[in-house]
């Protein structure tokens, strides 16, 4: 297998424990870093950032702050046992972490920059290691902070197996805050329980239409609660984080009109956490471009709508087109996370090809 094929570039990627709460997690992103510029360095520029101790790095061919084609990826992981941060290859498929998600676009981009001939391309390659913690200072640190900004963006970080992803939900986390009055559990006249005012503010809140239409209801999640000192005492605060997805920005803004309506006296919410809904262009030249290549190299995809969110929720705030796209794949944060080896060559090939007819 020849040394820069994909496959060799993943076997060395996920070697690096580049995950939240390892002690050396700044040290390993940072060496990952340096394997990729020493593989790329006669060919390309580098710009490395550092947020809130966080680093990404771009590389680019022409244009650091505005290129045609940015491909993007993350190399942050999830944690897992150090048995996984060995490629192990059993029938035909890489099993390691962050096979799957996704040190295997990085690998096939930079399979795609080592063949381009970087003078004719104005293409970039942006990686960050926060996604799995918010993307704060990533992807979001990159478009806000930094003002850099692209015609087109490959993000292939939703559905597997060859799913486009024509859709994806946006994200609101937010945090609500019920303040009571304390007193004896024996006499909770007393008091103002503030748990039960979180109660009833939830009671409340799913009771609207919103929530149970047929068509594309908002979904809310109640993850955590908190209140109470003892089981004797009248709490006088509690405190509730919800999670919501939605498909429409329309449906953001109806969705806090509801939470301040509901919210009474002794009740404040706080937005935690806000994503963009997102949705595929499918008139854009680019992606109209890549779905044909999809078609002449026989490859079998097909349209989802993702519950879940990805970092194309923060170039959609630009009006940037991003298409999500996986090869063969599955097992994403478990111990069992894999690749289909020929997938990742086929889609690494895919990626050079539209890279070098677009960009």
């Amino acid at each position: 297998m020849q040394q820069n094929s994909a496959i060799e570039i993943l076997k060395k990627l996920v070697s690096f424990r580049t995950y939240e709460g390892y002690p050396s997690k700044a040290l390993e992103v940072s060496s990952l870093y340096d394997y990729v510029e020493n593989l790329l360095a006669d060919k390309y520029k580098f710009q490395r950032y550092l947020s809130n101790g966080q680093e990404s790095l771009v590389v680019y061919s022409k244009s650091l702050k505005s290129p045609k084609i940015v491909l993007q990826s993350h190399i942050d992981v999830v944690p897992g046992p150090d048995s996984m941060f060995k490629a192990d290859i059993i029938d035909n498929k890489l099993q390691a972490r962050g096979a799957s998600d996704m040190k295997y676009a990085t690998a096939a981009f930079i399979y795609t920059l080592l063949k381009l001939d970087a003078g004719k391309h104005d293409i970039a390659l942006w990686l960050t290691s926060d996604e799995e913690i918010g993307s704060s200072d990533g992807v979001r640190y990159l478009l806000d902070d930094q003002s850099l900004r692209c015609n087109f963006c490959i993000l292939p970080d939703g559905s597997n197996n060859h799913a486009v992803t024509k859709a994806a939900k946006g994200v609101l986390h937010v945090d609500i805050q019920a303040t009571g009055i304390s007193a004896h559990g024996s006499r909770p006249w007393e008091g103002v329980n503030a748990i039960d005012k979180l109660l009833d503010f939830y009671s409340c809140l799913k009771q609207d239409e919103i929530f149970n239409r047929e068509q594309e209801p908002i979904s809310c999640n109640l993850g955590q609660i908190n209140g109470g000192t003892a089981a004797n005492s009248v709490p006088d605060s509690a405190s509730m984080k919800l999670d919501f997805r939605f498909l429409k920005h329309a449906d953001y803004k109806e969705l806090q009109s509801l939470i301040d309506s509901v919210c009474s006296d002794g009740i404040e919410s706080k937005a935690l956490v806000y994503g963009e809904p997102y949705e595929l262009d499918l008139k854009n030249t680019f992606v109209e471009n890549y779905l044909e290549l999809l078609t002449v190299k026989k490859i079998d995809f097909r349209f989802v709508i993702d519950t879940g969110s990805s970092d194309a929720r923060f170039f959609s705030k630009y009006d940037i087109p991003v298409l999500l796209h996986k090869p063969v794949c599955g097992g994403d944060h478990s111990e069992n996370e894999w690749i289909d080896m020929h997938s990742l060559e086929e889609y690494a090939d895919l990626i050079f090809e539209f890279v070098l007819k677009n960009a």
